[in-house]
């Protein structure tokens, strides 16, 4: 029920979201920490929130380190169907 997320010890440029203990998702973030490399989460638990909760922890997770409002990650170049449906979504919410 409780969604965690976390920045892993693993890399800077990962993190991780976890429901009831069970790891639900990923973000991993370029070398720059602008880009976003890869998204997953698994297939249990899709449209329930995961990928937006990731990437609205990450967004506010760096504005906090370069000390700006309103920071926004940059996609992929290499979207997948459902990533580019996501990205639209999240676009016009904004």
């Amino acid at each position: 029920m409780a969604l965690h997320i976390e920045l892993t010890c693993e890399s800077p440029r990962l993190y991780e979201a976890w429901k009831d203990g069970i790891k639900a998702g990923s973000l991993e973030l370029s070398e720059d920490l602008e880009y976003v490399e890869m998204v997953y989460v698994k297939s249990a638990y899709a449209r329930q929130g995961i990928a937006t909760a990731l990437y609205d922890f990450v967004e506010a997770d760096l504005a906090n380190i370069h000390g700006v409002l309103g920071y926004t990650l940059k996609p992929s170049k290499w979207l997948t169907r459902d990533g580019a449906a996501f990205r639209a979504n999240r676009a016009s919410k904004n």
